[in-house]
């Protein structure tokens, strides 16, 4: 699966999905530090990637207007990557089938979305 990783995503969350076998890079890497975050989504969707990020406000918008895959760790950075070490394996494969998808994942579970609201 090919992770991109927002800006606020920390690099033990990178490392943790890297070592799961995952094909992940970050906007630092891409060089998007400064871009808005809809070029974001559309620069994931261009490269068949799901957009990590812990960005509340950017999450909700997507959550209205499903674009792209979007994952929302929603939880303390530094807890990100014991949260997807955890977690992934149980909606992996909805991810991969799935071209518009919004996933929040939280410590309490998971939650999806699939439609414009």
């Amino acid at each position: 699966m090919r992770f991109f990783c927002d800006h606020n995503v920390a690099n033990s969350t990178v490392k943790a999905l890297r070592r799961m076998g995952h094909d992940v890079w970050t906007a630092a890497e891409a060089r998007l530090d400064d871009v808005v975050d809809d070029a974001l989504t559309a620069y994931a969707q261009d490269r068949d990637a799901v957009v990590v990020t812990h960005d509340r406000e950017f999450s909700q918008r997507r959550r209205r207007n499903v674009i792209g895959r979007h994952l929302w760790v929603e939880c303390r950075e530094m807890d990100a990557a014991d949260l997807l070490k955890r977690s992934l394996h149980h909606f992996i494969a909805l991810l991969e089938r799935e071209q518009d998808l919004w996933v929040r994942l939280h410590h309490d579970g998971v939650e999806f979305g699939r439609t414009w609201d």
